[in-house]
């Protein structure tokens, strides 16, 4: 569809611009010349920009469109509706239209102008690095990563080869891969970690504020001022923290948090139901359990799998058939790495809400059961943490001894086992010199995750992890965790 003739009426000399603003102002620019506005918005940078600089904050609409949650649920009619009825509700105001040309500007640009325009020309090029981008001041440091992650920032830069040292001035960081790990230190000296596939968006303008929209995050917080906390939000909950050290996880139905030392204040959304959370207590937001904080249970070292509604897995979940049982299915990973490498990976949580932590012993060791179109090589990871949560290390447990190829039966059913004297640190951890623990003897288990490195998908399906402890212990505490 040709956007490039302007409609017969509209003028096309160096006027054009002032004549359309002014009969938007108005109200009396018909959808052509809106059009027409847009084309010349789109094909003039420097206008666009001073346009957008002089209305962008005298609209409380414009705010509205610069809040993630609202662009993702407001659609171009919703915008322009709420623009209309902002408009019938401050027409004495020189405000009024000031919102709606802030609105349309807002809707053309962070909508989507390009596809109003119906234009594929001019794609921007995904930027990979923060070399010779104007960066605002930092607020923290990247101070240790590892796999798959993107950060995007708070201007729009899009960035997956983070490094550690990096100076942030806030946006959002997400973890792509089981076997993702991010940690982050703001200039007060408190860090903020998070693991596995999740989601965080942070920022410090006096005020640490983040939101933790899925997975895991670890804290180490320094004392805050008491009139401005961290204040942590998702979905169900919001958290206020002075100076603690704590963990939490969240989904789209509920947040979990377990204090290790310190206290935190836990808020409830659906209610505003709330409660100050002490240190070895934990509560969490899901509507069918009362908000009561309850002691951390005291360790395990048996552990089985939870495929369906885990945070933190990593798959695509099927249910249960009658001639199979439910499964995690492996799904596409290309490392940023290796991008010429694609891997088939699943990956599992072994945090529960409200479950006891599993400690890995010394000798124990991992069997995976699941199913595969043919042979192939298996390949298996953990994450580990400390007692007080902070992360500890990665390690395979295919790498000491060539992992010999997982047979299958008629069905394509497989079992692999994974000794633990065999794991071995990752070697991703060791390139990037992050620091890591020499072994995962006495840790606390954090997640798994299995992958295929085969020229075609591979059909693995992970159907049950277990973690077996050794024989003595095995008939000491022989209760398994669900």
């Amino acid at each position: 569809m040709c956007r490039g003739k302007s409609k017969a009426g509209i003028m096309s000399d160096g006027s054009n611009q002032e004549y359309l603003i002014d009969r938007f102002l108005s109200g009396d620019l018909d959808d052509h010349g809106k059009e027409a506005l847009a084309l010349l918005l789109d094909n003039d940078p420097e206008m666009r920009r001073q346009f957008v600089d002089i209305l962008r904050w005298e609209s409380e609409i414009w705010s509205a469109l610069n809040d993630e949650t609202a662009v993702g649920t407001l659609t171009g009619d919703e915008i322009v509706r709420l623009a209309s009825a902002r408009k019938t509700t401050t027409n004495s105001k020189i405000l009024s239209t000031a919102v709606v040309v802030a609105v349309t500007v807002g809707f053309f640009i962070a909508v989507g102008l390009y596809q109003i325009l119906d234009r594929t020309d001019d794609i921007v090029p995904l930027q990979n690095d923060l070399q010779n981008q104007q960066v605002p001041s930092s607020v923290a440091r990247v101070t240790g990563l590892k796999g798959d992650l993107i950060w995007t920032g708070d201007r729009g830069q899009i960035v997956r080869n983070i490094k550690v040292g990096t100076e942030l001035a806030g946006g959002t960081i997400e973890g792509l891969a089981p076997d993702s790990w991010f940690e982050l230190r703001f200039n007060d000296g408190s860090t903020i970690m998070i693991s596995g596939s999740s989601l965080l968006t942070f920022g410090d303008d006096g005020q640490k504020v983040l939101r933790l929209r899925e997975g895991h995050l670890s804290a180490k917080v320094s004392p805050q001022p008491n009139d401005r906390p961290m204040v942590i939000s998702t979905r169900s909950a919001v958290l206020n923290v002075l100076g603690t050290q704590f963990n939490m996880e969240a989904d789209l139905t509920s947040t979990d948090l377990t204090v290790n030392e310190g206290a935190v204040r836990f808020k409830r959304f659906s209610d505003g139901e709330e409660v100050v959370v002490e240190a070895q207590y934990q509560v969490t937001s899901d509507q069918d359990k009362r908000l009561l904080p309850v002691r951390v249970p005291s360790s395990v070292f048996t552990w089985k799998s939870e495929l369906n509604g885990q945070v933190g897995n990593y798959g695509k979940w099927s249910p249960a058939r009658m001639d199979s049982p439910a499964a995690l299915k492996a799904i596409p990973l290309v490392p940023v790495e290796n991008p010429e490498v694609t891997l088939y990976l699943a990956g599992i949580s072994a945090n529960r809400s409200g479950g006891p932590p599993v400690v890995v012993m010394p000798d124990s060791r991992f069997v995976i059961r699941g199913r595969l179109k043919e042979e192939a090589r298996v390949y298996f990871g953990i994450r580990v943490k400390h007692p007080n949560g902070d992360h500890a290390g990665m390690f395979r447990g295919d790498l000491n001894m060539l992992q010999p190829l997982s047979k299958i039966d008629e069905t394509g059913r497989f079992e692999a086992v994974y000794s633990l004297s065999q794991f071995i640190i990752d070697p991703v951890v060791l390139e990037r010199q992050v620091e890591n623990a020499s072994s995962p003897d006495g840790l606390v288990l954090d997640g798994v995750w299995a992958f295929t490195h085969t020229m075609s998908p591979s059909g693995l399906e992970i159907f049950e992890v277990e973690l077996l402890p050794p024989d003595k212990l095995e008939e000491e505490h022989g209760e398994i965790a669900n």
